[in-house]
């Protein structure tokens, strides 16, 4: 009995040793049986460029050139992936000289017709929303089959026809102006060495002093006729008044002289670094208060001449140098916008419609052509503003319009301090001030 359960023990251990083999051995078979499964059952993912096609036997859709993997959506070559990507980023709009009949883009009539090859791009299948925008802007600095790269795009430049027309207005300003302090120059050197010769004790001692000095009736008249003769020769020199018919041109300068004086003055007074006081065109003042003057100047002036300053024309002084030399002072007016503001007052003077003005009516031709001058100065006035990179040069316009109203307003007080002149004849008026500020029917030209 022993030696039997011997045998049946030894025969069940070599079974299960036999099994425990097999099962060993078939482990690999069985691992590798449910890969195969697994990957039957999942979905093959796309590959990316490099894995798509390794052996390189897939073709471009659009020119059967070999793939270089999916881009936008398709299998495509690298060419015309750059090509797409390009017409699509520089919005290109290309046109087919074939009516939109070439059949076949293929590697080496792609180039041909690039307006039917974009077409087939699209109806493969190509998308612009598949455009990475960062990726593909910057690349489109890269590549480019069709021209050279092309430069940034740069503020539009001002031409120089306005710049030209403002630069040359000014220079006729400033050689006008120039030439009028150099008559007052010139006088005022005769009078020095006409004093020294003759020794004559009449002539006020000190008169022609470098220091600053309150104004005499013989100074306002000389300057007022000298300043108004420069304005006629301004006047001339612009290139459109020639243009206008005589009687125009009358009519405008009369109306313009008194503005002329004011801009002319309150300009010589706000360029000065002297408070207080109306400067006029040889030097001489009018003050607010004639105690402000230098002793040796105050000197000078008679009781008369200081209450005719402080009764008749201390209002006058005061509207000037408020009005209009101050805010020119606060305001740094430069050469070109004060060109800018004669001109538009010159014109401005012209465009009425009161039909009980002794002067008439401006004809319809020169107003056409000085509302065409206007608009012309001030865009040459926006150009030089633009050229010198002013900011917010809009605002800085209007406050130099906005300074119109106080000339104006100093141009009625000096026009009535004129009248009291004449009407007491404490002034001697030539016939050219006569003409053009106290309005004469005699012919100025």
């Amino acid at each position: 009995m022993i030696r039997g359960n011997t045998a049946e023990t030894s025969l069940a251990r070599s079974h299960h040793c036999s099994a425990r083999s097999v099962g060993h051995n078939t482990a690999p078979v069985v691992q590798q049986q449910q890969q195969q499964k697994r990957s039957v059952e999942q979905p093959q993912q796309p590959s990316s460029a490099m894995d798509n096609d390794p052996q390189g036997t897939s073709r471009c859709s659009v020119c059967g050139d070999p793939s270089a993997g999916r881009h936008y959506k398709v299998l495509a070559c690298l060419g015309c992936k750059t090509f797409f990507r390009r017409a699509i980023v520089k919005k290109r709009e290309y046109i087919c000289t074939n009516g939109r009949n070439c059949a076949n883009i293929t590697k080496d009539s792609r180039k041909s017709c690039r307006a039917c090859r974009l077409q087939k791009c699209i109806e493969i299948g190509m998308r612009k929303e598949a455009l990475h925008p960062k990726r593909d802007l910057i690349s489109t600095k890269l590549y480019d089959e069709d021209k050279p790269r092309l430069r940034p795009p740069t503020p539009p430049r001002v031409p120089n026809k306005k710049l030209d027309l403002i630069m040359q207005l000014t220079e006729i300003d400033r050689s006008a102006r120039e030439r009028k302090f150099e008559m007052f120059r010139s006088r005022k050197e005769a009078a020095k060495l006409c004093h020294l010769v003759t020794s004559n004790e009449n002539m006020i001692s000190g008169y022609y002093l470098d220091q600053l000095r309150i104004v005499s009736m013989t100074d306002m008249s000389l300057v007022t006729k000298i300043d108004l003769q420069s304005m006629i020769e301004w006047a001339q020199s612009l290139p459109i008044f020639q243009s206008l018919a005589l009687y125009d041109r009358t009519t405008l300068l009369k109306r313009f002289s008194v503005f002329h004086l004011v801009l002319e003055h309150g300009y010589y007074t706000a360029k000065s670094n002297i408070d207080h006081v109306w400067l006029i065109s040889n030097g001489s003042c009018m003050p607010r208060n004639v105690d402000e003057l230098p002793s040796e100047s105050q000197r000078l002036v008679s009781p008369d001449r200081r209450w005719r300053q402080e009764k008749l024309y201390n209002q006058m002084t005061d509207r000037c140098i408020d009005d209009v030399a101050m805010p020119m002072r606060r305001l740094n007016i430069m050469p070109e916008e004060l060109m800018t503001l004669k001109i538009i007052l010159l014109f401005q003077c012209g465009d009425h419609s009161n039909a009980n003005d002794d002067y008439g009516f401006i004809s319809a031709e020169s107003k056409r052509l000085m509302l065409q001058c206007k608009n012309e100065v001030i865009q040459a006035l926006f150009a030089f503003y633009e050229s010198i990179h002013l900011e917010n040069y809009p605002e800085r316009f209007g406050n130099v319009l906005l300074s119109i109203s106080g000339i104006i307003s100093a141009a009625s007080a000096l026009l009535e301090s004129y009248q009291v002149m004449r009407l007491f004849k404490i002034v001697p008026f030539d016939r050219i001030t006569e003409q053009l500020l106290f309005r004469s029917d005699n012919a100025i030209f």
